[in-house]
């Protein structure tokens, strides 16, 4: 039997000319309510009118600042979208239906809002690197509205980005910081009582050990917060791969968290000389293979490598055994997300961050049941930055 492709068109079409429509009045029903944009752009949070099709009628004066363009330019658009949501800017994609949505707040928070709940959630918003700022932290409160005998959801979104930044902080300053102190202080008390003809090559060691992990964690908060401002500046230097990843691996095998654990080098390596910024290669890297550390049990082994992909760009990887689940692949990137408690989550959204913006490459990942967990970054061999050029 012959289908008629013609009449589902027409139907479609039909259908998107009537929300158009539709759309089109609401907006100038808003418009000529003009209490209520005084009202909401009075408010100092982001708010935002949505209709029963997740469309976006109206967005306050703090948003539309914020974003830096016209009312007219939003509307219509769904809420991920306005905030440039990367993953509802993907091709083919629609704010609300990816997978990723199934573990948005803000998603969530509007799907509670047109079913008549009033629902407060922390919105996470992951955006391109390339944005200022590229990642979003929000705590949105979405209310079921009704204005000319038409629904609508307000969402009302305060920023809380520098919030998260201080939980991050207070973590990293008066947890890990003050623990690695801590050893610091019993080593240099040990090293003190130990008799003159003893010998204390050991404890030395050691205190130069957690110095060193000291000194890399408060540059590590350092880097980030340059990251964020727009200050850091990649310094080119030449690497060779295998070289490097020997010493990342050295670095890491005495560290406690890999204890039991098998650190290796992947024998099929490439040793490639490579021009990138070594102390931010090193905190990507370092970051991926400390997360690959704590998701692995002991006597699992931890591989890395590299090698040459296409004609101009290396290729770095890190795998281990784990299989992370599905909520956690959906948000891996987002920059408060963690799995470690509050106050941690700034590791994979800093080698996106250092990757993507900085040292001009990009990362991905995989995670399933037949191989485990691999990150993967890639590099040009010679960026711009080292040509004089702007990372």
């Amino acid at each position: 039997m012959l289908v008629d492709q013609g009449e589902p068109a027409r139907g479609i079409a039909s259908q998107d000319l009537r929300e158009a429509d539709e759309l089109e009045c609401q907006v100038r029903d808003i418009h000529e309510m003009e209490l209520v944009d005084e009202l909401l752009s009075a408010m100092p949070t982001f708010v935002m009118l949505v209709n029963a099709h997740r469309q976006v009628v109206y967005a306050n004066r703090s948003l539309r600042a914020f974003l830096g363009v016209a009312a007219s330019e939003l509307i219509g658009k769904y809420p991920g979208e306005v905030l440039m949501c990367q993953h509802a800017l993907e091709e083919g994609a629609t704010c609300g239906t990816t997978d990723f949505c199934r573990y948005c707040g803000g998603n969530s928070a509007l799907e509670g809002a047109l079913a008549g709940r009033v629902c407060a959630e922390e919105y996470r918003v992951v955006r391109d690197a390339a944005l200022d700022p590229p990642a979003l932290d929000l705590r949105v409160l979405s209310t079921p509205l009704m204005l000319n005998d038409e629904s609508y959801v307000l969402m009302a979104a305060e920023d809380i980005t520098d919030e998260k930044r201080r939980q991050v902080l207070e973590r990293t300053f008066f947890h890990d910081i003050l623990n690695t102190a801590t050893i610091i202080d019993g080593a240099v008390k040990l090293m003190l009582s130990l008799e003159p003809d003893e010998d204390d090559a050991a404890v030395k060691g050691l205190v130069i050990q957690v110095s060193e992990r000291l000194i890399s964690e408060i540059v590590t908060q350092r880097d980030l917060s340059e990251m964020e401002n727009h200050t850091l500046e990649p310094q080119p230097d030449i690497v060779e791969t295998r070289t490097f990843l020997d010493g990342l691996l050295l670095s890491y095998a005495t560290h406690e968290l890999a204890a039991g654990r098998v650190l290796e080098l992947d024998p099929e390596s490439d040793e490639i000389e490579f021009v990138v910024d070594k102390a931010l290669l090193g905190r990507v890297l370092g970051n991926l293979l400390k997360n690959a550390v704590e998701a692995s049990e002991p006597g699992e082994t931890i591989s890395v490598g590299c090698s040459e992909v296409e004609a101009d760009r290396i290729e770095f990887w890190v795998h281990n055994a784990a299989v992370m689940p599905e909520h956690v692949r959906m948000q891996v990137f987002e920059r408060s997300f963690s799995t470690k408690g509050r106050g941690r989550g700034i590791g994979t959204y800093s080698v996106k961050l250092l990757t993507e913006r900085y040292l001009e490459g990009a990362v991905s990942f995989t995670s399933r049941p037949s191989n485990g967990t691999i990150f993967r970054v890639r590099y040009p061999l010679t960026p711009t930055y080292a040509e004089g050029g702007s990372a």
